[in-house]
């Protein structure tokens, strides 16, 4: 089931930590791939600045944000410290309009937390719905049906606490 994960803070966490608009702006993450759309419950490569303009009515994910700077790969250390975990974690952000369709009710084959940097989600899942503000954080075990309902315009990140490929292949 979700809970919410109040135990542990993300100290270094802030709009001005992401620098969003820079990622955006960077050649870099489009030549890396690292930016998608979700549209139809899939996530989609987006080629070029141009592109994301376009798509900006959709959700946007961009990938492999552990690795974007010393805070956020501190933060995911810490939060791997913190649940006890031993392996890799990484984080994804998106970035989502309100009333724009993300994920239909789906699973993570890792257990997943999600931290709201900006504004405010539903988590629908089995057992009901829970709401996701400004600075707060859920935990999602692994393999547990939920989706996110885009309320309001948003800024949310998703930390996968990842088990090594054999974990899953033998799960």
């Amino acid at each position: 089931m979700l809970q919410r994960l109040e135990m542990f803070k993300f100290s270094g966490i802030c709009e001005d930590t992401l620098a969003v608009e820079d990622v955006i702006a960077s050649a870099h993450v489009y030549e890396q791939n690292m930016i998608k759309v979700v549209r139809n419950n899939a996530s989609y490569v987006v080629n070029n600045l141009n592109e994301y303009l376009e798509l900006s009515t959709y959700p946007i994910k961009i990938e492999g944000y552990e690795r974007f700077n010393s805070v956020m790969f501190r933060e995911c250390k810490a939060l791997a410290s913190h649940m006890k975990h031993q392996g890799f974690v990484s984080c994804h952000l998106f970035l989502s309009p309100k009333a724009s369709v993300s994920f239909a009710m789906h699973t993570d084959p890792d257990d997943v937390v999600v931290h709201m940097v900006k504004g405010r989600k539903l988590f629908e899942s089995p057992d009901g719905v829970l709401e996701l503000s400004e600075g707060q954080s859920i935990y999602i075990p692994r393999n547990y049906p939920h989706r996110a309902i885009n309320t309001e315009d948003s800024i949310m990140l998703s930390f996968g606490l990842e088990l090594f490929t054999e974990q899953k292949l033998w799960a």
